[in-house]
Formats: structure tokens, sequence, C-alpha cells
């Protein structure tokens, strides 16, 4: 009994957290029409950078087959580490596994506009641009402007309106 009642709290984790990463992917979509980068970023690939193993990835590519950011295409790109990040991409994502890669990848995207994006709480205060939160069990997202200032990017009031800006 204990076997099933554990087998199926780990599908309903893993179901929540599928689930996470498809609203994350839909959400990294979406900021790309209300955060403008520097005009040197506007040519090429818009490329997606993620740290290490997730599944956000495979939802990243889905989108990357249909969409566009703006007249860019979409360009998805795993970092087994933060080391192997050369050139600063539009967007990182850290997931809550590398969490602790934060200081790294904020130094290794500091020359560049990078907008980084981590998904576990107080690591929005600690420098990245957009952090994926849960109030009362919905999803949130908090905005560093000072961060994304910091990164020479723009972002639109309507995106502030809808994040909890720190």
């Amino acid at each position: 009994m204990k076997k099933i009642i554990f087998l199926i709290c780990f599908l309903t984790a893993v179901h929540l957290s599928a689930q996470d990463y498809k609203f994350h992917a839909t959400f990294i979509y979406n900021f790309t029409k209300y955060i403008q980068w520097p005009p040197s970023y506007n040519q090429g690939d818009f490329v997606i950078g993620v740290v290490g193993d997730c599944e956000l990835i495979d939802y990243l590519n889905t989108l990357a087959q249909t969409r566009k950011a703006g007249n860019q295409s979409f360009k998805i790109i795993k970092y087994n580490s933060p080391g192997e990040i050369n050139n600063p991409p539009h967007i990182v994502f850290i997931p809550k596994t590398q969490s602790s890669k934060l200081p790294i990848v904020l130094g290794k995207v500091a020359s560049g506009s990078t907008l980084v994006i981590t998904e576990e709480a107080g690591l929005g205060k600690q420098g990245s641009g957009i952090n994926f939160v849960f109030e009362g069990g919905k999803p949130r997202f908090e905005l560093n402007l000072d961060a994304t200032n910091a990164a020479r990017l723009k972002v639109s009031s309507e995106l502030q309106r809808l994040a909890t800006v720190i």
C-alpha cells in the first residue's frame, strides 16, 4: 500500500513539474514580446539557453518550430555547465536544480544583454531578471528591474503590471 501511495505522489509531482515547464515555456516566449533587447541583438537567431538537464528544453523546442521572436527564429541551447556560455544568449534559464550556479551564470553574461530567468524563491533578489514563483498555489513571476536595467533591457509597462516587481 505504501508503494502505491508513493507512486501516486511521485506521478502527481512529475505531472505538476511538466505542467510548470509548459507554463514556463509559454511565458518565456511571451516575454520576448514585452522586452526589448539592444539593436545588436536583433540579428541572427534569438538564443535561449538552459543550464543543465530540464524538461523545459523540450517545450521550448516545440514552440521554436512554429514561433519567432519578432523576425528572429528561436535557437535553444543546452549548457551542461555555466562554463559553456561563451556568447551571452538573449535569455538563459536556470532550473531549480541548478540554482546554486546563479552567481556563475551572472558572471558569464555580465558583458551582454541577457535576461536571466530562475525558478527558486529568493533568486529574483539575488540578481535574476525574472524569477518564477508560486503564490497561493498559483504561478507568478517576479521582475527585478535593477537586473534588467543593468542588462540594458527595456521592459514594457504591460509586463511590469503583470509581475511582482522587486
